[in-house]
């Protein structure tokens, strides 16, 4: 695909994805609308909705004393739960299988085995779980933090479950490459004690989903299905309309340079956030939005230069001629100066293709 082509692609890219953002936007305003409205017709008259202020006003001081203890509970919770060391908040006794603070390159995960409560009884040579828990809520044990929930269900079916569990502060050092190693060592290990088994299936709630897949990714021969609940990832969603096959959030992701700013960031905090990484973060937003901006300028000025040349194949007169050459001549100028003389370059040389009979 030569410059032309690619430059012509981003812009009808670009003009589809501003297309449906702007009927989103249409849709969610004329819901507002209708839902306001609708808010103003039960009110009734202007009368009516003053002699209902005294009812508001008690209902959103109730409110505001129910938010307020309830931040009061979730810090004694928080102060409760610090004490006791950040346990699993899981409601199923387990056993440590490994533990990744002790691995070469150490990462703040370990590998439980579920012990089945009284009354259930596992196969071991039935298909194994992993469940993989999001970096996210109270504390790891999302995915078993009561009877009816992945890690009961899948008992219940006489399945053997491990957990992936986290620590609360990563290990110095780690990156997300040694978090996916230390994952596909919980695979094996799972694999090695049930050898007469069927390959593990892997379960990823929320972020542990994209772990999940980048570790299926990364070890395909030892990982059985993959499972992903509510995980940042939807590749089949937000078609441009009805059996098309783009996809605006995946050309959005691409143009917003995909995970790597994520990846970096982390890394570079040991997996911590802090002001430094949220400065440097602010930085790389604005290198790419540089970016877009000199894009946007190029793919002007060539497009401009393409219709001179086009007008300057049939000139009126020649004064519209040596017109048109000046032109033509000041937007290649313009464009080398964005791409530090790259299209002059490109135009003298023999084996740069010709895009619609001219350069």
């Amino acid at each position: 695909m030569n410059i032309g082509e690619k430059l012509s692609r981003s812009v009808d890219i670009s003009e589809r994805i501003t297309r449906v953002l702007q009927q989103r936007l249409q849709v969610a305003t004329e819901r507002f609308q209708s839902r306001t409205n609708a808010a103003y017709s039960a009110i009734g008259s202007g009368a009516a909705a003053w002699m209902a202020w005294p009812q508001y006003a008690v209902d959103c001081a109730q409110r505001a004393l129910i938010f307020w203890d309830t931040l009061r509970q979730r810090g004694n919770n928080f102060i409760e739960h610090t004490q006791k060391g950040l346990p699993p908040v899981l409601s199923f006794e387990y056993d440590m299988i490994a533990d990744g603070r002790r691995f070469e390159r150490a990462v703040n995960y370990a590998l439980v085995a579920i012990k089945p409560p009284q009354g259930v009884s596992v196969d071991a040579k039935r298909r194994p779980y992993v469940i993989i828990d999001p970096r996210a809520g109270h504390g790891p044990g999302i995915g078993g933090f009561k009877d009816d929930s992945q890690v009961g269900v899948a008992l219940a079916a006489g399945h053997p479950v491990y957990f992936v569990i986290f620590f609360r502060d990563p290990e110095p050092g780690q990156t997300l490459l040694d978090v996916c190693a230390a994952e596909e060592k919980f695979v094996r290990m799972v694999r090695e004690r049930h050898p007469q088994s069927p390959k593990p299936a892997i379960v990823g709630n929320c972020q542990g989903g994209w772990a999940a897949m980048m570790l299926a990714a990364a070890d395909p021969d030892d990982t059985g299905p993959i499972v992903i609940n509510g995980a940042p990832m939807s590749y089949w969603g937000g078609a441009w309309n009805e059996g098309a096959g783009d996809n605006p959030m995946r050309y959005a992701g691409g143009m917003l340079g995909g995970t790597w700013l994520a990846s970096l960031t982390s890394d570079l905090g040991d997996g911590v956030f802090n002001p430094d990484e949220i400065d440097v973060s602010r930085e790389l937003r604005s290198v790419i939005a540089l970016r877009d901006d000199v894009l946007d300028e190029v793919t002007q000025l060539y497009f401009e230069r393409r219709r001179t040349l086009a007008q300057l194949a049939q000139p009126a007169s020649e004064a519209e001629a040596a017109a048109l050459r000046l032109r033509s001549a000041e937007l290649a100028a313009g464009i080398d100066a964005w791409t530090g003389g790259w299209f002059s370059r490109a135009l003298r040389s023999p084996a740069t293709p010709r895009i619609g009979g001219s350069r």
